[in-house]
């Protein structure tokens, strides 16, 4: 699959495995929302204190696993270096992120994440 069937993918399917790289060298694995911003970037939300923030500070590898709703059937593999953003300048981009996951609210605000 090429990259720009890969992100036209992953904006139809935002469920996805994260591996990112442990002190040891083995993965650790967590199911996330991925979504992709208006500069084809893959973008997750998550706590400063999550293992996976931590890791990608340490080394910043990562890759996903991007599955539809029905689990079997097709799927996406991507994988590249990443860049945690941290509050505040995060807020425009979660915004963005959050509209994309989650829908845009009649009144125009956000819906809460699901």
């Amino acid at each position: 699959m090429e990259a720009a069937e890969a992100l036209a993918f992953t904006r139809r399917n935002p469920h996805a495995v994260l591996a990112t790289m442990k002190v040891d060298g083995t993965p650790q694995l967590s199911p996330v929302l991925v979504g992709v911003d208006s500069q084809d970037r893959l973008v997750i939300s998550t706590r400063e204190t999550a293992m996976k923030t931590l890791n990608v500070r340490r080394d910043p590898r990562a890759w996903l696993c991007v599955l539809t709703d029905r689990f079997f059937g097709d799927w996406a593999q991507l994988g590249g270096d990443v860049e945690v953003v941290s509050l505040p300048e995060v807020m425009e981009p979660l915004v963005e992120y959050y509209r994309f996951i989650s829908g845009e609210h009649p009144t125009g605000m956000t819906t809460a994440p699901p």
